[in-house]
């Protein structure tokens, strides 16, 4: 592919031909050929260097090749007839000299160049009729060289536009000979580059495609007066199209038409900020641009009701007030409705509107990609009906965004029809960052696009929440930054936008973000906040990629309690079936539970009694946070989750550590705790001791029975859970979690939900065995008191018959259920 300058895109022309061209020879010719488009950046070397000689006349394309040498190429659009030397326009009848005119520019060029390089150039010229077809007629002397067999043309006609990349070739090969050039070389074409484009590195700046965006797509097409033309032509009708289609542009124009055929226009939206730019660009006293509150306020007030409103009146109370004022004539007479953002006015406040204009023109322009969660839009369908418009029109040429950014949202949103965007693909001005700190990066960001010439108010940094806004909004606008919430945005656009904690975005959100740059777009998500979310539809392409993947990757690690508590677990006790720490620094017993609803549970039952210690634990899945014990903190014979703790890192003591309050950490805290104890030799033994017990797998001996018979009930019950996971028959059963509250019950709880994992379909559990089994197995469950335990067990097994797991057959008698 062809170096091209400008890289991003031909310069903006009338000539259909001159694009065309463009494309051909960028997509043609290698990566050694460098061409150079259009006579302003040749003037602005000639600016440059203050040099007073210029070529006289413009250049279309400037060739460039190491060893092929200099080619100055004329593009002429439009079809031609020859009559003798001279070429004619057959559409103008205008005669042109287009021999003269190449031999002209390429003199002059040639003697511009000397005196800006000193280089001494012999220069070609050829010529691209795009639209004319001149066969092998011998059109002209001085464009067919007759004295080489076959004939040398140096012009290529529209049936040799496909193999323009050859033709230019061949031509430049015959120049090199006619005119005895060497090589041009490396250094000499680098001179010539220079000299041209100073400033030329392939990339232009920020600023100037900022520039020729504005110039080039953001003013009304030829496509779009089409539709105006027609929406003159209809007393109802709905354009729907995608962000970046022209419905607003569309709407405005055509509100300046009716304003200067003396109509009065009603404008209607929903966005404060859109409402204000619609209104600067419809100054008219004929056109009033309301959104649909303010008109309702307007209303309100005519109705001379107060000013203050109640809760419910942004849903309900403001069509009403408009209603009232409508049937009491309060309201100025339009001819003409147009409402831009239909998809977010909800159904019975369109209801209203069409009452209001329901034998008078209206217009209404939706995308129902940009309806948010928190709104109760109306869908195209619906709107049809109500407005009972006579046609829908499908705008489908997106012009104000990217391609990048088009091609990009396409692939998360596909349509049921073809959308085009005509604009070049720059992959550069779509760019997705996934960092660790999303300040830092839109910081740096911004003083990258600043250092491209970027103007600070050409940027747009849209965050998802007011929270957000307000936190940031100072420092930001301080440097000239607008900053906005994604849904004050929509309809409106910038140049530059970055939006900060995307990850935050919901998938409408996040579409109607990407979909508001005109130059450039930045998503800055937050990889530890990618990590530990849901990752809906949006956002499946960016997660998918490798270097995402491993950033997300790593953020997760990094954030997970077991990472945050490494610190303080140290080895542990080595237990079979927990990991069990104890910590000098925090005084508690640690906890690090794989999966919650975990086997092991009941060990917090066991510990909570046993131990005056508070009890830290997690999960695999726990984020940043721990739940704590305090024995303190519970009524007596009963536990529950405990309080949920953040890790923080504390300013005092320099450590990741949980915080039992705002200010104050754990470990700083254990340290003002003057007499402190510690768990003994002792204790850590019996805890080996009883872990070997529930971990032995053989109670065939009567020496292993008689150890299983002294477990305390909570570690009992870990011993029967573990059991059950391991050989159980069922699995929802195991899934439902062990509520918190009293002792006793959560430990029935873990021998029924065992039994009925266990044990096969149809088996009766009967209340009375199963205590009665119980008492006999376990010496700390004999010294309860009967019923005491068979309550327990009752309570038990209610439990999971309401949670279907068991049929009731009668009182106490319970058959399992199969899943």
């Amino acid at each position: 592919m062809a170096k091209m300058i400008p890289a991003f895109g031909p310069q903006d022309t009338n000539s259909y031909g001159e694009k065309t061209v463009y494309a051909l020879l960028k997509a043609g010719l290698s990566n050694d050929f460098i061409i150079i488009h259009s006579l302003p950046w040749l003037s602005a070397a000639v600016k440059e260097f203050g040099i007073k000689l210029q070529p006289s006349g413009e250049i279309d394309f400037l060739i460039l090749h190491p060893s092929l040498g200099v080619l100055v190429l004329e593009v002429k659009s439009g079809a031609y007839r020859v009559d003798r030397l001279v070429f004619i326009h057959i559409k103008s009848n205008t005669p042109v000299d287009v021999i003269r005119q190449a031999r002209n520019n390429t003199h002059g060029l040639a003697r511009w160049l000397g005196g800006a390089t000193k280089l001494r150039l012999r220069i070609g010229y050829g010529f691209v009729f795009p639209d004319s077809c001149f066969d092998k007629k011998l059109i002209s002397t001085a464009m067919i060289d007759t004295t080489v067999k076959p004939f040398n043309r140096i012009f290529i006609d529209k049936k040799q536009l496909p193999a323009i990349a050859k033709r230019i070739i061949d031509m430049m090969q015959y120049w090199k000979l006619a005119l005895n050039n060497g090589e041009l070389g490396g250094n000499r074409l680098k001179l010539i580059i220079k000299s041209i484009c100073p400033q030329f590195d392939g990339t232009p700046s920020w600023g100037s495609r900022i520039v020729y965006d504005n110039q080039l797509w953001l003013r009304l097409t030829h496509e779009q007066i089409k539709v105006i033309e027609l929406l003159s032509q209809n007393k109802r009708f709905i354009a729907t199209g995608w962000p970046g289609t022209g419905k607003t542009l569309i709407g405005i124009e055509f509100a300046r038409r009716l304003v200067r055929e003396q109509k009065n226009v009603l404008f209607i939206t929903f966005n404060n900020r859109l409402s204000d730019y619609i209104r600067q660009q419809t100054p008219d006293s004929l056109c009033d641009v309301f959104t649909w509150h303010k008109l309702c306020h307007q209303a309100r007030s005519r109705l001379a009701l107060s000013p203050n409103v109640p809760t419910d009146w942004f849903e309900t109370g403001c069509y009403e007030d408009l209603l009232e004022a409508l049937n009491n004539n309060k309201l100025k007479n339009y001819d003409v409705l147009i409402i831009d953002e239909a998809q977010a006015l909800q159904h019975s406040w369109l209801e209203t509107l069409y009452t209001w204009f329901q034998n008078k023109n209206i217009l209404a322009f939706c995308d129902e990609s940009q309806i948010f969660s928190f709104e109760k839009g109306t869908n195209h369908d619906e709107l049809r009906q109500l407005i009972n418009a006579q046609i829908t029109f499908n705008l489908t040429i997106v012009l104000r965004s990217p391609k990048a950014v088009t091609d990009y949202l396409m692939t998360i949103r596909p349509t049921s029809y073809q959308l085009i965007s005509p604009r070049n693909a720059e992959p550069d001005t779509l760019k997705e960052l996934v960092v660790s700190d999303p300040l830092a990066a839109m910081i740096n960001e911004i003083l990258r696009l600043k250092e491209s010439f970027v103007p600070s108010n050409n940027i747009t940094v849209l965050v998802p929440t007011d929270l957000v806004k307000n936190t940031l909004q100072e420092e930001i606008n301080v440097i000239g930054i607008n900053i906005e919430t994604v849904s004050r945005f929509r309809g409106m656009e910038s140049p530059i936008v970055i939006a900060l904690y995307s990850s935050d975005m919901e998938d409408a959100q996040l579409f109607c973000a990407y979909s508001r740059a005109t130059t450039a777009f930045i998503a800055i998500y937050d990889s530890e906040k990618l990590a530990w979310k849901d990752h809906h539809s949006f956002l499946q392409q960016l997660i998918s990629r490798k270097e995402t993947q491993k950033a997300i990757d790593e953020a997760k690690y990094n954030s997970m309690t077991q990472s945050l508590m490494a610190g303080y677990f140290e080895e542990g006790l080595k237990l079979n079936t927990i990991k069990l720490s104890w910590s000098e620094g925090l005084s508690s017993w640690l906890i690090s539970f794989g999966q919650e609803n975990s086997p092991a549970e009941t060990w917090l039952d066991y510990l909570y009694t046993e131990f005056p210690w508070p009890i830290l634990y997690w999960f695999d899945s726990s984020h940043r946070t721990v739940h704590y014990i305090n024995r303190n903190n519970f009524e007596p014979g009963t536990l529950e989750n405990g309080a949920l703790l953040s890790i923080k890192h504390c300013s005092t003591c320099k450590k990741m550590t949980p915080f039992i309050s705002k200010r104050q950490c754990l470990h700083c805290n254990n340290k003002e705790i003057e007499k402190k104890t510690s768990p003994t030799v002792e204790n850590f033994d019996t805890l080996r001791n009883l872990d070997s017990i529930i971990s032995c797998n053989n109670f065939t001996t009567s020496e292993n029975i008689q150890k299983r018979s002294s477990l305390p009930i909570p570690l009992a019950a870990v011993g029967a859970r573990r059991v059950a996971f391991e050989r159980g028959k069922r699995n929802k059963v195991l899934s439902e979690p062990l509520p918190g509250g009293n002792l006793l019950y959560r430990s029935a709880l873990a021998f029924v939900q065992a039994r009925i994992a266990l044990l096969p379909p149809g088996k009766m559990l009967v209340l009375d065995e199963i205590t009665d089994t119980l008492r006999k197995r376990y010496i700390h469950i004999e010294t309860l008191d009967r019923s005491a335990l068979r309550n327990a067990l009752a309570c038990a097994l209610a439990t999971c018959f309401t949670k279907k797991l068991l049929i009731k057959i009668e009182k106490g008698k319970y058959c399992i259920v199969d899943e």
